[in-house]
């Protein structure tokens, strides 16, 4: 009886030209490299990439010359990238750099739709031809939608389509996601999801999974997470663990060892060593501003910081004084000083008391607000009269508000980031 073996790597939301700090930039595409290096080595047939390959549809040039020197390298040696959009990549217009590469045969994008006679919506089957798997995919869309999405397409007609097969797409399971993700992430219902295939691939959340549910005939449902990070969150979650990718087997006809069915499946988790994270979640709750800078300076001089990440969250509120009176500045020097690659400090959480004294005092939440913004802004020195008191406040709430605009479904970045900016324009030139 004949062996057939098929190995691949399933990698999602690489977010390759995320951050803005060059070290971090290039320690995220450094994982993208090691991970294919490692498929090369383990020769895998192909890799599925369920989304966010890139942070933005239009990333930096230079980020996307290494990724394809690195895939060219890949696909020297026969391995193919198959993907679909993530909700950062995601391009209504198809000017995403996906397209291009896919253009190019770098990439395979595996989310097309057709639509039959009577007008139903299908998804359209892609075939490795080095392997016989067959892929179907939903990119993903913006704003979460996805439910809705799903539900308009007939998956019918996938179940005809041979084994083995593989559907891709890039969203959260609602079934599966964590209570902080609710409300968050969007996602799909597991029964959304089409049936008979060997294995799914997804992606989106961040949060490495290997899901077996009966809803799919208990074939694998897997999230990678991030192969590095992408933001404070996942760098606070490398201090934990390292971050990776899935490595899989899909049997054929006949027996392998150990032994495997036909049809059978395994996943393996491959984590990356990329670099070092050191981590202080420091509570400045009723201390003061000189304990607080010696205290996260003594923690500073007590670890080993040389090549590492260095992430601290202050939070409380001061005893005394205020968040400005603790020299920040000098602990990125120092910090800087015993060798970090990249220091964060993240202090949205730390308030003076009588901030908190201000916040408790009323009750409606509105005046709360208002009240906030005139005792902010009547402390502001050279500001035109009509940026203070009570006429400041209300520009300032109109401004929170248009600020905290959300991108419309088919508004491209570009258009988005003009409305937003002509709007906050128009507040502050005095129009509502």
């Amino acid at each position: 009886m004949v062996i057939v073996m098929v190995r691949f790597a399933h990698m999602s939301d690489v977010h390759l030209g995320a951050f803005r700090e060059k070290e971090l930039r290039e320690l995220n595409i450094h994982a993208f490299e090691k991970a294919v290096d490692v498929c090369i080595d383990r020769k895998a047939d192909f890799v599925i990439i369920a989304g966010d390959f890139f942070d933005i549809a239009l990333p930096e040039m230079g980020v996307v010359d290494r990724a394809v020197r690195k895939m060219r390298e890949a696909q020297a040696r026969g391995i193919q990238f198959y993907l679909v959009y993530g909700s950062h990549d995601y391009s209504p217009t198809e000017t995403s750099i996906i397209d291009v590469l896919c253009s190019a045969g770098v990439l395979v994008k595996v989310s097309g739709e057709e639509t039959d006679s009577e007008g139903k919506r299908k998804l359209k089957v892609f075939k490795d031809e080095k392997t016989g798997v067959s892929f179907a995919g939903v990119s993903a869309r913006a704003r979460g939608l996805e439910e809705a999405d799903f539900q308009k397409i007939d998956f019918s007609a996938l179940e005809k389509v041979p084994n083995p097969k593989v559907f891709v797409f890039h969203s959260a399971i609602t079934e599966y996601t964590r209570e902080e993700f609710h409300g968050i992430a969007g996602g799909v219902s597991i029964n959304s999801l089409p049936k008979g295939f060997d294995y799914y691939a997804t992606g989106h959340v961040h949060l490495p999974q290997a899901i077996r549910d009966p809803a799919l005939g208990n074939k694998p449902l897997v999230y990678p997470g991030p192969l590095f990070a992408s933001d404070y969150r996942d760098l606070e979650s490398l201090a934990k663990e390292k971050h990776g990718f899935w490595f899989c087997e899909l049997s054929g006809e006949g027996a392998s060892h150990p032994p495997m069915q036909a049809g059978d499946s395994r996943v393996e988790r491959v984590e990356l060593d990329i670099c070092g994270v050191e981590f202080m979640a420091f509570d400045a709750q009723g201390k003061n501003p000189a304990v607080v800078q010696q205290e996260l300076l003594e923690f500073l001089n007590s670890r080993v910081l040389n090549g590492k990440v260095v992430l601290m969250r202050v939070a409380g509120v001061l005893e005394s004084g205020s968040p400005k009176e603790i020299d920040f500045s000098s602990l990125r020097e120092r910090a800087n000083a015993k060798g970090a690659l990249v220091f964060y400090l993240n202090r949205n959480s730390l308030e003076a008391k009588e901030r908190e004294e201000l916040v408790t005092s009323q009750a409606d939440a509105s005046k709360v607000e208002e009240e906030l913004f005139a005792k902010s802004l009547q402390g502001l020195s050279g500001v035109s009269q009509e940026f203070k008191g009570s006429a400041g406040a209300e520009k300032s709430k109109l401004l929170l508000r248009v600020l905290k605009a959300e991108q419309s479904a088919g508004e491209t970045r570009a258009d988005f980031e003009t409305r937003v900016l002509n709007d906050s324009k128009q507040v502050l030139d005095g129009g509502a």
